[in-house]
């Protein structure tokens, strides 16, 4: 779900906002200036996860989810690691 979501915000904000700029003959450097935070909001969520593998190291960790359908894109994180 999150991973929709993220998609969504793509497609229903961002990319319309890059389109109005190129359709008024703005420079798309100016689109990417903006404070876009008022306009959506990430949420944590583990809707659509199937599994989530956890590997540590001493120096990294490697993350492997499993989703429930078939995805192929990005999925953001943020967070504090130690």
């Amino acid at each position: 779900m999150l991973c929709s979501f993220l998609f969504v915000i793509l497609f229903q904000v961002i990319l319309p906002q890059v389109i109005s700029a190129e359709k008024s003959n703005k420079k798309s450097e100016d689109v990417w200036k903006q404070d876009l935070s008022d306009a959506f909001q990430i949420n944590p969520s583990t809707h659509g996860l199937e599994k989530v593998h956890l590997k540590c190291g001493a120096s990294s960790m490697i993350v492997e989810l499993e989703t429930e359908k078939e995805f192929t894109g990005v999925m953001y994180t943020l967070n504090f690691f130690h």
